[in-house]
């Protein structure tokens, strides 16, 4: 594919997610398939050949589409719903054009600036103290202690939160000269699915709380009687 070609196919894509959009409402929301479906629609084996773009076309509808659950479907009530727009289309485009990876300031250095501002913007919006922020009034530089990063789902936030607070408390130990610090995660069992690998991960303690009725709760003390 040469630059030419690619604005040729690009113009496509682009009239093709617009028109996927614009008629998302008419489809299903879940395929209405079995596990394994797949076997019967793609080769067995790789292509020797690179096919032409109007077979690959075909084949976004009747591979891809045919068999996805439509997360932006307005009857899809499952999960959490996903940050997504127009604009969001356009900013993949041009993320994926740059195609970089964003671990250090070195290696990209206006992602990793931006990233810092559009977090301060969002603990702006929800009223966190200024000590929570890279920049403030104070201190027109970045401060090493406050700031955070932007997360890729709840279960990465939940991982990195309970990481975060468990080395609080080891740190907290170490100091006060004690083997191991007491720490035992508490939460409600009905928030996330992902909560409870997540302690598993973690390899906490943890003391979760039950629905056991209409706004009726229990502790779960079993994993602290077992510690």
């Amino acid at each position: 594919m040469d630059t030419e070609e690619f604005r040729k196919v690009g113009y496509r894509m682009i009239d093709y997610v617009a028109n996927y959009f614009e008629n998302l409402k008419e489809r299903n929301v879940t395929p209405p398939l079995e596990p394994g479906f797949m076997r019967q629609r793609v080769p067995t084996t790789p292509n020797d050949d690179p096919e032409e773009w109007d077979e690959i076309f075909n084949d976004i509808e009747d591979v891809v589409m045919d068999g996805m659950t439509h997360w932006h479907h307005p009857n899809f009530h499952a999960y959490f719903p996903t940050g997504h727009s127009w604009s969001c289309v356009l900013a993949d485009i041009l993320s994926t054009s740059i195609g970089c990876i964003g671990f250090t300031w070195e290696s990209a250095p206006s992602c990793t600036e931006l990233e810092m501002s559009m977090v301060d913007w969002v603990g702006q919006m929800i009223g966190l103290p200024k000590e929570f922020l890279f920049l403030n009034k104070d201190n027109e530089k970045f401060k090493q202690h406050g700031g955070g990063i932007i997360q890729t789902s709840a279960s990465e936030c939940t991982l990195f939160t309970l990481l975060t607070a468990k080395r609080l408390k080891l740190n907290e130990g170490m100091e006060q000269k004690k083997c191991r610090s007491s720490s035992i995660i508490e939460s409600f069992t009905d928030i996330d699915t992902g909560l409870e690998n997540t302690v598993d991960v973690v390899s906490s303690p943890s003391n979760l709380m039950r629905s056991q009725g209409e706004f009726e709760l229990k502790w779960d003390w079993a994993p602290l009687i077992s510690e």
